[in-house]
């Protein structure tokens, strides 16, 4: 018996069909099929609990955006941190705003804050508090710039600035 009556005799008694891909013929069921039987193994429990976890996955990678941090329940901006700091470090009367001590040609002290915290998130592991993370970049600790250790003050400011600025 020639091998396309074999072929026949499949696609007739067991619902399989020929197809091409790239240049050659397969022998399956198809799509359509596929899907159906699929779909009657997995249950629909199951995909509906699939469905679900999906979903949940989602909304957990939308809310965990590089462009904002938990801290205390809350969720911070970078604009918010740079205000925050921009208060911590003496705001208007000071002579640094924003804790920036060099002067730049083509960027503001905001601009500076806000590409350190920018830059400062990127590193992070996303792993214990961002802005203790962040202090040991901007005010760290026996700092050679702070003789007299304000730096040590740095976060509970910051903290506060965020929860009543």
């Amino acid at each position: 018996m020639p091998i396309w009556a074999n072929l026949a005799f499949l696609q007739a008694q067991r619902g399989y069909s020929m197809f091409k891909r790239k240049d050659q013929w397969f022998l399956g069921k198809g799509r359509q099929t596929e899907v159906r039987q699929s779909l009657k193994e997995l249950g629909w429990v199951t995909l509906i609990a699939c469905i679900v976890i999906l979903i949940c996955g989602m909304i957990m990678f939308s809310c965990s955006s590089k462009d904002s941090v938990w801290a205390d329940e809350v969720i911070y901006t970078n604009e918010q941190i740079a205000d925050a700091i921009y208060q911590a470090e003496g705001g208007s009367k000071t002579r640094h705003p924003y804790g920036i001590l060099a002067k730049y040609k083509h960027t503001t002290p905001r601009q500076a804050c806000l590409n350190t915290i920018s830059h400062a998130k990127k590193d992070w592991n996303g792993k214990g508090d961002f802005l203790e993370f962040l202090q040991k970049r901007y005010a760290p600790l026996n700092a050679k710039n702070d003789p007299t250790g304000l730096n040590k003050n740095w976060l509970k400011n910051v903290q506060w600035w965020l929860k009543h600025g």
